[in-house]
């Protein structure tokens, strides 16, 4: 009996919301509060509710009203494809980056209702812009990583470790700027490595050329002092002076002694072997007694004779020779120049002339060759990155209709950041280029 009542006043109901018009409505906003206003079936009061996210965490409360909104709020009319009466909806408190839903529903309407609610563009934008030059800084600063690296390097250098005055050559190369710190590096590398094992082989071979019998160079002579006094010197006496020019260049000193003491040799055997021929030869007591007096006037300088001044020496050597006129027709040879040979012509190492000196003028002008060589490369890179940065703020911001949580940011932070990165690096590889050859 009891069942029977019930079943008899539900019946009237169950019509109405079977009958009952139901449709969906999704709402994209950048503002905490949404109005709208929308027709359904019926003038029905649809009852409270609120929308919630998937979570139920971040709830939106729903107010509803018969009628039109008011003008001031702006509401914007929505179709859902019903006529009749009209409802003002009112969703507040909502929170960016999620998105709530839920429904609204009259015995004659039910409104499935969902509202994303994401960050205004220029938050996201300026963070975007912010790991754009982050990545650009960094990347930039990325050149200047095999500087610093050379810098702490060349610090290990600056002892002498056995080398007396390499610590100090060191200190004063990388303060003048003439070489890079790689290049000094290098340089005390080589001198520490190599250099010890040079000087004792150079004074070795100094020594056994200094006792031939027929070496001729004066005794008393700077130049043979000098040797003889290098070739005296103990192995571990090694100085930076023995192995490298103040500008850095490899300067074997005992090398260098040695190479004057033989051209300087050389040049007097050949010298006076040719003069002898030419006084033998030539029958004229005038001429003989001139050729004699040219030959020992010439010899008498060698006496004087230092290492830079080999070059010198071997000049007026063939400057005299050439002005003993009268030389037989039978001799061939009216020059010493093809007796020397190039190697004989020599300029002692680490002579700089002032056009190898670097000027403020020089050092200016290879700046700004230097820029004029990257800018355009670095624009491109730049533009290539900031290109990879926003189809990331596209993928990222505008592709999602919730955008808003802290996650959210640190995913647009972090994507834009990384692919700008691997931008910059992909762009250096493709604009690397190798040196032009040299031909000197």
């Amino acid at each position: 009996m009891a069942t029977l009542i019930l079943t008899c006043l539900l019946q009237p109901t169950i019509p109405a919301f079977a009958d009952q018009a139901k449709d969906t409505l999704t709402i994209n906003t950048e503002s905490p509060d949404v109005w709208f206003s929308v027709n359904v079936i019926g003038t029905s009061w649809p009852m409270a509710t609120t929308l919630a996210d998937a979570a139920g965490e971040h709830v939106a409360t729903v107010a509803v009203t018969i009628g039109d909104c008011p003008t001031k709020v702006h509401a914007i009319k929505r179709d859902i494809g019903l006529t009749g009466s009209t409802w003002c909806v009112h969703v507040s408190n909502l929170q960016a980056g999620y998105a709530v839903s839920g429904t609204i529903a009259s015995p004659d309407t039910s409104l499935s209702l969902t509202v994303k609610r994401k960050d205004g563009p220029w938050f996201p934008l300026l963070w975007s812009v912010v790991a754009l030059v982050a990545a650009a800084i960094i990347s930039l600063l990325g050149t200047y990583v095999p500087s610093l690296t050379s810098k702490l390097r060349r610090r290990l250098y600056e002892r002498d470790d056995g080398i007396a005055g390499l610590g100090s050559w060191v200190k004063t190369a990388a303060a003048d700027g003439v070489l890079a710190d790689d290049d000094i590096i290098a340089r005390a590398k080589w001198a520490r490595k190599y250099g010890p094992n040079k000087v004792t082989e150079a004074r070795e071979r100094l020594r056994k050329a200094l006792a031939e019998p027929s070496l001729v160079v004066p005794d008393d002579s700077p130049l043979r002092q000098a040797c003889q006094a290098e070739s005296v010197r103990s192995a571990n006496n090694v100085r930076r002076e023995d192995l490298l020019t103040d500008r850095g260049g490899q300067r074997i000193e005992a090398g260098n002694l040695l190479r004057s003491l033989t051209s300087a040799d050389k040049a007097i055997h050949e010298f006076t072997s040719k003069v002898d021929a030419i006084i033998a030869a030539v029958t004229d007591p005038d001429h003989k007694q001139q050729a004699t007096h040219a030959r020992d006037n010439a010899l008498k300088t060698a006496h004087e004779l230092t290492e830079d001044g080999v070059p010198q020496f071997l000049n007026t050597l063939d400057y005299i020779f050439q002005s003993i006129t009268f030389q037989p027709p039978g001799l061939e040879q009216r020059t010493l120049f093809p007796l020397f040979t190039a190697d004989d012509l020599w300029e002692p190492e680490g002579r700089l002339s002032v056009d190898h000196l670097v000027s403020v003028d020089h050092l200016a002008k290879s700046v700004r060759t230097t820029v004029a060589a990257y800018l355009p490369a670095a624009l491109l890179a730049f533009i290539i990155m900031a290109g990879t940065v926003a189809t990331v703020f596209s993928a990222q911001y505008l592709a999602n209709p919730s955008f808003g949580t802290l996650t959210d940011y640190w995913a647009l932070i972090l994507s834009a950041y990384g692919s700008a990165q691997a931008t910059a690096i992909a762009a250096a590889l493709l604009l690397m280029r190798s040196p032009k050859p040299w031909y000197g």
